[in-house]
């Protein structure tokens, strides 16, 4: 008697369709990758929103909206004047090489570059990070120790 339940038996080297697929969504204006899905493969088809077919690692990575291709993110290049500094207010680390535009998280707030420096002062003694987003290029982070 045959088991109604169940399917037909594979050939041998015949490879089954995958029932979940894992794709990477991302900004249908700048190609940012927003993370990963994983969904139904049978749901692939009826997205709106714009994915790359696989999973990809979007602290890396971006997409050419253009194209559609994966492409590499670039690194930042930050031009740090010191890592070390006076607690005194006054004394202060200059960041150069910053994009216009770049998104930088200091302990004293969030702020938008507009002239491609920072400069860093503090009256807190201890270690400070300075965070910067500049997409496409990679996030960077400067770690400055206060005296």
């Amino acid at each position: 008697m045959i088991d109604e339940t169940q399917g037909p038996e594979k050939m041998e080297g015949e490879a089954s369709a995958p029932s979940v697929a894992k794709v990477s969504p991302y900004h249908a204006v700048t190609g940012r990758i927003l993370g990963v899905w994983t969904m139904p493969a049978s749901l692939l088809g009826i997205q709106h929103d714009p994915f790359y077919p696989e999973e990809a690692d979007g602290t890396t990575h971006y997409i050419d909206v253009s194209t559609g291709q994966l492409l590499e993110r670039p690194p930042l290049d930050l031009q740090v004047s010191k890592t070390e500094l006076v607690a005194d207010g006054e004394d202060f680390v200059t960041v150069t090489g910053v994009p216009v535009g770049c998104s930088v998280v200091t302990p004293a707030g969030h702020f938008i570059v507009e002239d491609g420096v920072v400069e860093f002062a503090t009256v807190r003694r201890g270690t400070h990070r300075l965070f910067f987003d500049a997409f496409p290029e990679q996030q960077g982070e400067v770690i400055v120790h206060a005296h």
